[in-house]
């Protein structure tokens, strides 16, 4: 329930009162992304006032895009960023989580979520139970990860992405945002770093966190080029070179070179290989990491099993070149693994006996096949849709043509259930050019939800 008061001779309208209130709750992060709010009526009877100016500001918040209204069901705070000053200095604050969802969308088109229902739960629940009549999970563990389970990795890097690494340079985290927080303090002495425009708003977000001053460089021809590293002025470079996020490009291999090239011409210089969404392709042969073309160890190569097991395990990967090993210890020698071992010991196991290959090759099959549904439905609207980003990872991009405004069909899909990510959430410090695009992840919903969503989405939104 929302608590405050209103000041009846202040001369401000209530409803403006009201307005201002809810907005600023938002932009300070008090009220979260898809926070339902209360009812016009609920509200109204709290403030002690007619439900007329609670309907206005209801109504103003969501005509601005603060707030989106799903039928029968209520309002809801919207995905929003935005610019907060600190000391005179600019900084991009997330104001919202990403949760799930508790909005029940009947098309659920977001690109950060997985299909769990082909999980083989039998096969996990009997691992664990043996893993857990041994003792030895109860000990403390290595400090980068049990080596029997970076040894796995490590096999699984080599066969499917040509990673070549020895098990000490590999460090085990809760997730790709704890391993960016090693990171951060390994090279805090740097003190900046470029990111791809659009790109990863969370890892830049955690540079950000521990003082780097990011710097976001423009795509231009699916990556970022040496030149404009030089104009930045910087040696460490985040990169997605398998799968652009979020625009879905393929880095080339001359390009893959070039910054190679640009990364050994000076000592210090590294680059961050985030090898984002590699295990879902559905076109050609599969692409070697950049890591494996970088014999002299200027990659530092990350990556994340969320969306092939499961992204409530928060099981990451990190490869650190063999020369700053001695320097990760030295700086972050203070840092435990914080996963537990027991989910380690049972991912081991999984992996060992042939379950987590099994259950990649059957995911990739689905996902191939979900993939098609949407491509087939989008192609049947070629004067509206134009589609970006296709044959990889779990969503496509759908560029628009149309009058409309970007929040507008949000609000719109939002009132016919429909999960909408604009691409636009993705710059930072620049704008997006052009017309309106949308990631449209497919791993969710089935054949039958997808033909109907997108029937939807390009017959009667864009």
């Amino acid at each position: 329930m929302l608590v405050f008061s209103l000041d009846n001779e202040s001369g401000k309208p209530l409803y403006q009162q009201i307005y201002e209130y809810i907005k600023e709750e938002i932009m300070q992060g008090r009220l979260s992304y898809r926070e339902k709010l209360p009812s016009a009526r609920e509200l109204a009877a709290s403030l002690l006032v007619s439900r007329n100016p609670v309907d206005t500001a209801y109504e103003q918040l969501v005509a601005e895009g603060y707030v989106y209204a799903v039928p029968q069901k209520g309002y809801y705070v919207s995905e929003i960023t935005y610019i907060r000053e600190y000391n005179g200095q600019k900084k991009v604050i997330p104001l919202q989580e990403e949760e799930p969802v508790p909005v029940c969308w009947k098309y659920n088109f977001n690109p950060d979520e997985v299909d769990s229902s082909h999980f083989p739960y039998a096969v996990f629940r009997s691992i664990a139970r043996n893993v857990m009549d041994r003792e030895d999970f109860l000990s403390s563990g290595n400090a980068q990860g049990d080596r029997q389970f970076r040894s796995q990795v490590a096999k699984y890097l080599y066969r499917s992405r040509g990673v070549q690494c020895e098990l000490s340079q590999i460090v085990i985290g809760a997730g790709i945002g704890y391993l960016l927080q090693l990171l951060s303090v390994l090279f805090r002495k740097n003190g900046k770093i470029a990111f791809e425009e659009p790109g990863y708003v969370r890892a830049k977000e955690i540079f950000a966190s521990y003082g780097f001053d990011v710097v976001n460089v423009e795509i231009a021809e699916k990556t970022v080029t040496p030149e404009e590293l030089d104009r930045a002025q910087t040696s460490l470079c985040y990169l997605t070179p398998s799968h652009q996020f979020p625009l879905g490009t393929v880095m080339p291999a001359p390009e893959r070179q070039r910054l190679l090239k640009w990364a050994r011409e000076k000592e210090g210089r590294y680059l961050i290989e985030d090898d984002h969404d590699s295990e879902y392709r559905y076109k050609g042969k599969p692409i070697p990491a950049m890591q494996s073309l970088d014999p002299e160890g200027k990659v530092i190569y990350i990556g994340t099993f969320s969306k092939v097991i499961t992204p409530a395990l928060r099981l990451g990967y990190m490869v650190l070149p063999k020369e700053l090993v001695s320097v990760f210890h030295r700086e972050c020698g203070a840092y435990n693994c914080p996963v537990s071992r027991l989910d380690q010991q049972i991912v081991t196991t999984f992996m060992a006996e042939g379950h987590f290959d099994k259950h990649l090759n059957r995911m990739r099959k689905i996902y191939r096949e979900k993939h098609d549904v949407m491509l087939s439905e989008l192609q049947k609207y070629p004067e509206k849709v134009k589609v970006h980003g296709d044959y990889a990872g779990l969503y496509v991009i759908a560029e628009v043509r149309t009058k409309k405004s970007e929040e507008q069909m949000i609000r719109e899909a939002a009132e016919k259930e429909i999960y909408l990510r604009p691409l636009s959430a993705y710059y930072k410090n620049s704008k997006m050019t052009g017309k309106p695009a949308f990631l449209l992840g497919f791993a969710v919903p089935d054949a039958d939800m997808i033909k109907r969503g997108i029937s939807l989405l390009c017959e009667e939104i864009f």
